[in-house]
């Protein structure tokens, strides 16, 4: 059964990294790459909950990091919002710059 999940969540990095891609290569459509951007975050959210399975395979951390890169070479520093590196909103709470993640306290 993991072995399916795997597979899975692999086929749909590849298809979130060829949307991205896609979207990015078509310059004659103006509004595209914005048009995608609401979706980034569950993007990075299936990034991060790849990071986080302790069941994951080497060809899975290959695509999500795919994933990753493409984000990053098309968006690069513009990316903003919750979940989304590069947002505060709630580092407040948790004491780290980064959504979700807590610092551990001694």
């Amino acid at each position: 059964m993991m072995e399916y999940y795997n597979d899975l969540r692999e086929g749909i990095l590849e298809a979130y990294s060829e949307i991205v891609q896609g979207f990015m290569e078509d310059e004659d459509t103006p509004g595209q790459k914005e048009a995608l951007r609401q979706y980034l975050h569950q993007m990075i959210q299936l990034i991060a909950s790849v990071s986080a399975d302790r069941d994951k395979t080497d060809d899975l951390v290959k695509c999500a990091c795919g994933l990753l890169g493409d984000i990053v070479n098309s968006y690069g520093g513009a990316i903003k919002g919750p979940g989304v590196p590069g947002d505060t909103r709630g580092a407040a709470q948790s004491g780290s710059p980064v959504p979700g993640i807590r610092n551990k306290r001694k």
